[in-house]
């Protein structure tokens, strides 16, 4: 009986070695998966991020452009004939006399 118990026990060790290399085995491929995935979430919220980024800065350039497009017109309010004439009138402005205007001749360096 002495023999068996000995081998009983030699196959145990045997059986335990190989759970410890199996389970070492299954650890490290549980782990690579989880790097994995954990790499794999880590891009898409990275890539979600980047969407509200890109969708918050689109939003600033719309209201910017519509912001140039109001400034526009208004330049070009301001600027118009009909109004800086209407100022000229509030300040007492009067349009010149036919021989109060002077033509200037553009002068030609070449000759």
């Amino acid at each position: 009986m002495p023999h068996t118990r000995i081998r009983k026990r030699g196959m145990a060790v045997t059986q335990s070695l190989k759970m410890r290399r199996l389970l070492k085995t299954m650890a490290v491929y549980v782990g690579t998966i989880f790097l994995f995935s954990l790499g794999y979430v880590w891009t898409r919220v990275q890539v979600v991020e980047s969407g509200y980024r890109l969708r918050k800065l689109e939003e600033q350039q719309d209201r910017l452009k519509e912001a140039n497009r109001s400034l526009l017109v208004e330049s070009a309010t301001l600027k118009s004939p009909q109004r800086m004439e209407q100022i000229a009138k509030q300040m007492g402005l009067q349009r010149p006399v036919e021989n109060q205007v002077v033509f200037l001749k553009k002068e030609n360096p070449k000759e």
